[in-house]
């Protein structure tokens, strides 16, 4: 699985609740919390090269993105991966 930073854990979840967005909807929802555009541009092309996002140009000039990865599935495996950590400190092997 990838490993996804909280900034773009961000872009992801509003992709994964709009389905698709394009970047200047990415950057609308950010507005609120101080990032500046080229910062979210950055994450979206961090995003891209993970794979987690794949980009479609459809339409105009603008990029549509939209999630490789799902919602569930990621939830999932980050639960499995701190549960392990967990168990680890503990010093229990439970998987």
């Amino acid at each position: 699985m990838v490993k996804i930073s909280d900034s773009e854990l961000e872009i992801m979840s509003i992709i994964w609740k709009k389905g698709v967005a394009t970047s200047r909807e990415i950057i609308e929802c950010f507005n609120k919390k101080n990032r500046t555009e080229a910062s979210i541009r950055t994450l979206i092309s961090r995003l891209l090269r993970k794979g987690a996002i794949v980009a479609d140009r459809t339409e105009g000039r603008e990029y549509y993105y939209k999630a490789n990865i799902d919602k569930k599935e990621y939830i999932r495996k980050i639960t499995i991966d701190y549960v392990r950590k967990c168990a680890m400190i503990e010093g229990e092997d439970c998987f």
